[in-house]
């Protein structure tokens, strides 16, 4: 598994910002919805009317405004709160594009074509 295939959530919020509560620590390896969300998962909630989900799900944490935090931290055991989680649920979700696309990127300094050969070094 590649480096950018996970992260943390400590960094997660150094690039994203937002307050960070519970296991700084905790592995994020996928973002998905609530209802398919599982220990390994971040999602978001942007409104106290999806209380009943953050109840249900099984992600392993959540971006979620203040008012659900509290609730959203027994459930998961870590939260990202900010003022508007689905912005943040945006800027996250192509931070995390580019961290993926980046790691599948060939590099250019072992890589070159030679005359009509490729050349790849180690």
């Amino acid at each position: 598994m590649s480096a950018a295939s996970h992260c943390s959530l400590a960094d997660l919020t150094r690039a994203l910002g937002g307050e960070l509560r519970g296991d700084a620590s905790r592995p994020v390896h996928r973002i998905a919805s609530l209802e398919h969300a599982d220990g390994e998962c971040i999602g978001f909630v942007a409104h106290s009317r999806f209380k009943a989900q953050v109840e249900q799900t099984g992600a392993g944490s959540l971006i979620v405004r203040e008012d659900l935090a509290d609730l959203a931290l027994a459930r998961c055991g870590a939260v990202i709160v900010t003022a508007d989680p689905y912005l943040y649920f945006a800027r996250l979700t192509r931070w995390w594009a580019q961290r993926q696309r980046a790691a599948v990127a060939p590099d250019r300094k072992s890589t070159r074509l030679n005359s009509s050969h490729l050349v790849i070094s180690y």
